[in-house]
């Protein structure tokens, strides 16, 4: 990761006693970190570039690191959002790779259409690129168990990974916070990589757990029929839906 073109590294100073916010801004491969110290509204910025890979490449990858000093304590936190509606996780395909990098920007992504309808403050993206159930696991007891939307969809299994069992286990720790969990179906491939399997496992715990799901791998699939695989004209790439793509995707979910 480096600096962005025009900036330079930042130095301050903890004061032991003030109260800070740390604010970071993504701008598809660009991040502004902008730390402020609300006891002297001091201010200091940064912008980063992730450019380690051609598409999103922010995983999990922000941290504060100390120039000097043993240890730096955070004495309280606030999640400074009211309770969305929904929190849409997921990885790749919910970060919008295939779409954002076609010149649409964060726009055309499935994610894009759902968020708009619903209203933005009540639709929270959380997508991450490579992700699989395990990462998801970790979020909802870092992420959602502080956010508690009503409702989180996932769409998970790309990557490999999915059991009955880890699957089971993200659904129960959802309903255990009161929220109520939609497990959605993963998109065909535009080549036959065993996704119908994937997507057997998703099936079966929807059903043991009586929740809600999208059927993804209906909306990318030749004639809506899984049987006959996915729908080429509706990839970016083997894996990841274009523009054409999540807007059929997003309408399943309508």
């Amino acid at each position: 990761n480096t600096l962005f073109s025009g900036t330079s590294k930042v130095s301050f100073t903890f004061i032991s006693g003030n109260e800070y916010q740390l604010e970071v801004v993504r701008d598809i491969n660009k991040f502004t970190a902008t730390l402020r110290n609300t006891s002297t509204s001091e201010s200091f910025v940064n912008e980063f570039i992730f450019a380690s890979s051609s598409v999103f490449s922010d995983i999990d990858s922000l941290s504060i690191y100390l120039y000097s000093g043993t240890s730096l304590s955070v004495s309280y936190s606030n999640i400074l959002v009211k309770r969305p509606k929904l929190k849409i996780d997921g990885d790749s395909i919910t970060e919008g790779q295939g779409v954002v990098y076609s010149g649409f920007g964060t726009s055309k992504r499935w994610v894009d259409f759902v968020q708009t309808a619903i209203g933005r403050d009540d639709c929270l993206i959380s997508g991450r690129q490579g992700g699989n159930i395990n990462g998801l696991a970790e979020k909802i007891e870092t992420e959602t168990a502080f956010i508690l939307p009503q409702y989180q969809m996932i769409t998970i299994g790309t990557n490999g990974s999915n059991t009955t069992s880890n699957l089971t286990a993200a659904i129960v720790s959802l309903k255990a916070k009161g929220v109520i969990p939609i497990l959605n179906t993963i998109p065909l491939r535009s080549t036959s990589t065993g996704q119908e399997a994937k997507n057997t496992i998703i099936l079966q715990v929807v059903a043991a757990q009586n929740v809600g799901c999208v059927r993804m791998d209906i909306a990318t699939a030749l004639n809506n029929d899984p049987s006959q695989g996915g729908d080429s004209s509706l990839f970016f790439d083997t894996a990841h839906p274009n523009a054409l793509g999540c807007e059929a995707m997003a309408k399943r979910v309508f």
